[in-house]
């Protein structure tokens, strides 16, 4: 689309999306720039706005049960956790799929940031199967020590440095950022001088190995937001199913 001048505009019964189409070119490092495009950008819009059919759909939910989502507090948060304990995803968008029903049979969450470590899992790549199910299952990590999102590696590190009197993160972002982007599974092992540096803080070598193994790390941030809808999709699901089963699931 890189020659196409487009801007999609709709009336307010419409939910936009705003996309900001960039071109890109690789280094020598794997890494993007977005040096060198400025004739491109000259010639194109930098914003996009396109119709998003979710929020449509939670605009229609909204209208229909007169329940706005912004207004979901602690006392719906609250009905809603109780039912995810139980286990009821079923119908819930953020949640519904065959992977997610295996992983939650498995690990059995039993709190939201439980829950929030299985969002990670299921929209990492190489994190969970067969990797993490191995520290899990064999080495006997917690849920809580699985490195799930980037800030866990970089959190997890940290805490180590500090531990030996070291407050310097350079280590600690270094890692969790080659970590995300699969830069080590890329290359097919962490370097010795990283991996010294790491064992020296007493981090475990199984933690090492995972970090090996991972293809891409699904932002924390975008995994709160996920759950936030999912949370939102629990209450509407409980009180109004009806509307929810008519609007969301489309039954």
């Amino acid at each position: 689309m890189w020659d196409q001048a487009i801007i999609t505009l709709r009336n307010e019964e419409r939910s936009p999306t705003w996309f900001c189409f960039q071109d890109k070119e690789k280094n020598e490092d794997g890494t993007y720039t977005l040096n060198g495009n400025g004739e491109l950008f000259s010639k194109l819009p930098r914003i996009t706005l396109v119709p998003n059919r979710t929020l449509d759909k939670y605009r229609e939910l909204e209208k229909a049960t007169g329940f706005i989502m912004k207004d979901i507090g602690t006392k719906e948060y609250s009905e809603a956790f109780f039912a995810f304990m139980e286990g009821k995803i079923e119908g819930i968008p953020m949640l519904d799929n065959a992977f997610v029903r295996e992983l939650w049979a498995k690990l059995k969450p039993r709190s939201y940031d439980d829950i929030l470590k299985v969002i990670g899992f299921a929209h990492s790549t190489n994190v969970w199967k067969d990797h993490g199910e191995w520290v899990y299952d064999v080495h006997r990590m917690s849920l809580r020590e699985i490195p799930v999102y980037r800030e866990d590696v970089f959190h997890l590190i940290s805490e180590h440095l500090q531990k030996k009197g070291i407050y310097d993160s350079g280590l600690a972002y270094e890692v969790a950022e080659k970590t995300w982007r699969g830069y080590y599974a890329k290359e097919g092992h962490i370097d010795e001088e990283t991996m010294m540096a790491m064992f020296r803080l007493d981090i475990d070598e199984a933690f090492v190995f995972f970090l090996e193994q991972v293809n891409y790390m699904f932002p924390k941030a975008h995994g709160v937001a996920y759950l936030r809808d999912a949370i939102r999709m629990m209450f509407y699901k409980n009180n109004f199913s009806q509307e929810y089963n008519k609007i969301i699931l489309g039954k």
